[in-house]
């Protein structure tokens, strides 16, 4: 949608003018009635700039301080109650002349010395009332004495839109907010032409709220000098998918009968949309899953990030955020694995060798957010840590449950919704462990089974694994121990350690790594076939955000 953004002032003579550029030209409309140019005796001197018309994006991209609404034409003025004069405030318009784009008007309205009440009111062409007020002033006798005045700009319509950098898809209600991060968006009450009213003269804004969704996401002011500035913020990933109405109402303002206008109320619809988190290198991007643009990006570290790798990252149903990564330091390797909220932009806890997260290799989180880690064998006499399987409890710091004996180069690990964890092991197969169990329950194996790294669970249990040394992707339907399926293609290109995901939708996504490409298969033809979907441009480590 087009927006025209205006200042509800009247820029007098004594008050500071203000200009904007840019947009189309103020359209002349017919000529005006009655007033023309008062130039001796006593007067009010009155000077009006009508801004040029410009246009921003869906979004409140830039406020432009503007004195009064761009599609004034008109200038009616009654002296203490008198038969009103009509002012033209068009370029044709006797006493107007275009200044940088904008037409200013100057007058002198014919008034009695001493106090004067002087009603004003602006209209459009087609005699719209875009903004009124009363304003009493001593004028002096036998000259023009400049009158300085706030218009109030007449709200007909109210409307929430997202605020200047917001991170939208869309350009229209209801407006997509992809990866459940907080939003700016901003109330903006409309005159009858449509013109956002802001600055001095704008109405008061009231009861800005989630009226329809609140369960799933919740409305507060952004705390800046802007009174239309607010915040949208999901609670969690329960939000996804979910469209919620925000509402507002503006307060009337004076007019110049001197009554009230009337409050005015409305709603705009959000949509929360999925997105994907990738992490590679020292950054985490989240991208919109519908136009593959990106919301956000941040460290995924503290400091410098120097030398740090990531190792894995996956995320929850809730869209918390969980990134495994090392770092080194002369001969040392230190792994750690950041937990981030949703919406997060930085971790709210981290577990670290402490905690026995040690040559971590691969992490899963089950449907509770117990969080588990496949440590490999690492480090030297005396100090050499054996493989484990670390298993912590949502928020805990402290493992719950730790299993040895496992696999010395674990190539990845999931989880099952029953419990079960999955482990490959690089040498050549993928051991299951039993929910708390401390032994493998069962072992899937297949004599063509290179060197498994990453695995996915899709809905139904069936286990994909990515095998680089074949360049394939084997899959295990649910509780088989033997290879079902082998899926493979010319240009796969799968490389070890390369990350695979199934998406809601049951589609199975292989970042090739290094090429900054993720390749998708339809999930209409797993998993005994390929059928490609179109590329996301991004790559590394990559999560689900609902």
């Amino acid at each position: 949608m087009q927006r025209l953004r205006s200042l509800a002032a009247l820029a007098l003579i004594g008050a500071t003018a203000c200009s904007s550029h840019g947009g189309a030209a103020v359209t002349p409309p017919t000529a005006p009635v009655g007033g023309g140019v008062t130039t001796s005796g006593t007067q009010a001197k009155l000077t009006v700039i009508v801004p040029q018309a410009g246009t921003t994006t869906s979004s409140t991209s830039v406020r432009r301080p503007q004195y009064v609404s761009p599609s004034s034409t008109n200038l009616v003025v009654a002296v203490n109650g008198g038969t009103p004069t009509t002012y033209g405030l068009t370029p044709q318009s006797p006493g107007c002349v275009v200044q940088v784009g904008n037409v200013t008007c100057t007058f002198g309205v014919v008034a009695p010395a001493g106090q004067d009440a002087l009603a004003l009111t602006l209209t459009d062409g087609t005699g719209k009332v875009l903004s009124q007020n009363v304003v009493t002033a001593t004028i002096a006798a036998g000259a023009a004495t400049p009158v300085a005045v706030t218009l109030a700009g007449v709200p007909t319509s109210v409307a929430v839109v997202p605020g200047a950098g917001a991170r939208i898809d869309g350009t229209s209600a209801p407006y997509h907010f992809p990866g459940l991060f907080a939003q700016p968006v901003e109330v903006e009450p409309l005159d009858a032409d449509g013109n956002v009213i802001i600055g001095p003269g704008a109405p008061t804004i009231t009861n800005v709220a989630v009226t329809t969704g609140s369960a799933y996401a919740g409305v507060t002011s952004a705390k800046t000098t802007d009174p239309a500035a607010y915040v949208l913020r999901p609670v969690d990933g329960t939000a996804g998918g979910q469209t919620v109405t925000v509402s507002a109402t503006v307060q009337g303002v004076p007019l110049s009968d001197g009554t009230t206008s009337a409050p005015v109320t409305g709603t705009t619809n959000y949509t929360f949309t999925p997105a994907l988190m990738t992490a590679s290198g020292a950054f985490i991007t989240v991208y919109s899953i519908e136009t593959q643009n990106p919301v956000a990006q941040f460290k995924a570290c503290p400091g410098l990030c120097t030398l740090t790798i990531v190792d894995d990252a996956t995320t929850d149903g809730k869209g918390g955020i969980y990134l495994l990564y090392h770092q080194i330091a002369g001969l040392q390797v230190a792994s750690t694995l950041s937990v981030y909220p949703p919406g997060a932009t930085a971790p709210s806890y981290a577990l670290g060798s402490a905690a026995g997260v040690n040559g971590a290799t691969g992490i899963t989180v089950d449907k509770n957010g117990t969080i588990y880690v496949a440590n490999a064998t690492s480090g030297f006499f005396p100090h050499r840590t054996a493989s484990s399987i670390e298993e912590f409890a949502p928020g805990a710091t402290t493992a719950t449950t730790k299993i040895t004996g496992t696999p010395a180069q674990p190539g990845g690990i999931a989880v099952d919704p029953q419990g079960n964890v999955y482990v490959a092991d690089k040498t050549g197969a993928v051991d299951v462990y039993a929910p708390g169990g401390t032994t493998p329950s069962e072992t899937l194996s297949d004599p063509s089974l290179g060197s498994p790294s990453r695995l996915a669970l899709d809905a139904s249990g069936g286990l994909y694994v990515n095998d680089a040394t074949n360049d394939d992707i084997a899959y295990f339907a649910a509780g088989q121990t033997a290879l079902t399926s082998t899926l493979s293609d010319g240009s796969f290109g799968i490389t070890p350690g390369a990350p695979i995901m199934i998406d809601p939708s049951g589609n199975l996504w292989y970042s090739l790594t290094g090429n900054n490409v993720i390749e998708r298969l339809s999930a209409s033809a797993l998993p005994n076939s390929v059928s490609f979907l179109p590329q996301f441009n991004a790559g590394g480590a990559m999560g689900w955000i609902p």
